[in-house]
């Protein structure tokens, strides 16, 4: 399985040269899916998804997420 992010809109992938393809070939491969939600984090990507993606099957996996409002500013 290769993890990827990915553009929600274009469905680029994001590479190491810190660009889009639309190759996922050329695209960073996660080793798991926490390092590409914290990396996507930390480099403040945006309206982006992980991607899994099966060896020698037709289906990927699309997992979209989006950063947890820390809890101190959440108002009850």
């Amino acid at each position: 399985m290769k993890i990827f992010l990915q553009h929600k809109q274009t469905s680029f992938y994001f590479t190491k040269a810190a660009k889009w393809t639309r190759l996922s070939e050329d695209a960073i491969d996660f080793s798991n899916y926490d390092q590409a939600v914290d990396f996507a984090s930390e480099h403040g990507l945006t309206d982006v998804q992980v991607v899994l993606k099966f060896k020698d099957q037709p289906y990927h996996i699309c997992l979209p997420f989006q950063k947890d409002t820390p809890r101190s500013s959440i108002q009850i």
